[in-house]
């Protein structure tokens, strides 16, 4: 009976995957998948031997009216089911009319797997009647669904079912059927069986290849690794080497910039200082002994004919004229800054120039609401001087590459603002350089104020505030 049992389920699952794969639609296929539905539970309680739930199942799949035509197939399971559960229940009345109902549904769909374990069924049923006759009959007929079906374990086993009853005259002939079966199936597994173990052993010696090809392939890898090794740190040496000296070749190029710079910065403090020098020589010492000279040669009280009275008149003309060029040549010296027409072009050419020297970017903003005109020409002096020595603290110390200037009026006072993007320095601390002290005497000189705001890796502020003049 767990024969019959299986037998149900594999065709309920077998028709499962017809289902599937089926392309019918609408009301047919909701038909199929609920009397599968209750067709499997049912099968499931069938093997675990509780026929009455699974009966209840089976009824449940035939409640739908419409499912013997809209699905015939299930329809015939389902009534199967039903005659399995009740012949082992003791129901024996009405088992095989369903029988033979499955029969004829399935013999019309020519579902040949199915017609086999439906006469299996009915050949078991005449075996428990001991009627031998029905029962071979039937058995030879799910033989002959089987030799369809082309599934030789299905064959062997219906084989096996013929050759139980022993009776029929034919036995020789089913059993020598049986023998050529099973040893074709024997030949066919033992060939399975050599296959596998041939495709095993060619794994095995592929794996034992590849592993060999690993280990060649990774000692190669590792002697390439090497190799680019030796090679990178070849290239490495070299470029620190090129770096180095090219680290030592700007060294050389800066510092050598720097000292030209300061000689620069040196000799034009020196012209500066030469000029008013000269200047102020001109003005006290070899303009005042001029004027002095001439003073006393004009008292002096000649005697003589008109001729040296007029002479002597046009040589004190004269020394005139020359001290007049003296003074001008004095005052130019000493004024060749503030005298000029434009003193903000003045002051942007500062810039440039030291830039170039320096290697810094600038930016230069200086308010149009300041008239230089008017502005007293000893602070213009001083505030050129002043932005000179500013710059020359950012290029020496500060080692800035950005410096910003920016020039308003505000009421009265002149505020000056420059800023650098240096090194920075503590301005609580360090405060008393050589150029700041410079810075601050000019300052004071015009009655002006200096801040300074520094902070290391910050840059410096210094802001001036001058009273306008």
């Amino acid at each position: 009976m767990r024969l019959v049992l299986c037998a149900m389920l594999f065709s309920a699952m077998a028709f499962s995957q017809e289902y599937l794969f089926s392309k019918q639609k609408g009301e047919n296929k909701r038909n199929e998948v609920w009397g599968n539905l209750w067709l499997d539970q049912g099968v499931y309680y069938q093997n675990d031997d509780r026929h009455e739930k699974a009966i209840k199942y089976f009824k449940y799949g035939l409640a739908d009216k419409g499912i013997k035509m809209k699905a015939p197939q299930v329809y015939a399971n389902l009534i199967e089911g039903i005659a399995i559960s009740n012949y082992v229940l003791g129901k024996k009345e009405g088992v095989i009319k369903k029988y033979n109902e499955a029969v004829y549904i399935k013999e019309r769909l020519k579902n040949n797997e199915g017609l086999c374990f439906t006469h299996t069924n009915i050949s078991l049923y005449y075996i428990d009647k001991k009627n031998k006759s029905l029962a071979n009959k039937h058995a030879i007929k799910a033989f002959e669904y089987a030799l369809k079906s082309k599934n030789k374990e299905l064959q062997l086993q219906k084989l096996e079912l013929i050759l139980n009853q022993n009776i029929y005259s034919k036995s020789k002939d089913y059993f020598k059927k049986y023998v050529q079966l099973k040893d074709s199936l024997i030949d066919v597994t033992n060939k399975l069986q050599e296959k596998i173990a041939r495709f095993n052993y060619q794994t095995v010696k592929r794996e034992k290849e590849n592993t060999l090809l690993k280990s060649e392939n990774n000692r190669s890898q590792e002697e390439i690794s090497y190799q680019k090794q030796q090679k990178t740190i070849g290239w490495l040496l070299t470029l620190i080497s090129l770096l180095g000296l090219s680290i030592g070749s700007l060294f050389f190029v800066l510092r050598r910039r720097k000292l030209v710079y300061q000689t620069q910065l040196q000799q034009a403090e020196t012209r500066y200082l030469e000029r008013d020098r000269i200047a102020q020589e001109l003005h006290d010492g070899v303009l005042s002994k001029l004027f002095g000279t001439r003073l006393s040669l004009g008292f002096l009280k000649l005697q003589g004919d008109i001729d040296e009275l007029n002479k002597h008149q046009y040589l004190l003309n004269e020394l005139q004229n020359v001290e007049k060029e003296i003074r001008e040549v004095s005052h130019k010296l000493s004024h060749t800054i503030s005298q000029s027409d434009n003193f903000k072009l003045l002051i942007k050419e500062l810039f440039e120039e030291k830039s170039k020297i320096g290697g810094f970017e600038y930016s230069v903003d200086i308010s149009t609401e300041i008239d230089w005109k008017k502005i007293d020409e000893k602070a213009k002096i001083n505030i050129h001087r002043i932005l000179q020595e500013v710059i020359q603290n950012c290029i020496k110390h500060a080692k800035a590459n950005t410096i910003k200037l920016k020039i308003v009026q505000e009421g009265g006072n002149m505020n000056i603002k420059i800023e650098d993007n240096g090194v920075g320095f503590d301005s609580e601390k360090e405060n008393k350089g050589i150029g700041l002290k410079n810075i601050n005497s000019r300052i004071k000189k015009l009655k002006g104020v200096i801040k300074v705001n520094s902070k290391l890796g910050e840059g410096t502020t210094i802001e001036i505030e001058l009273p306008i003049k």
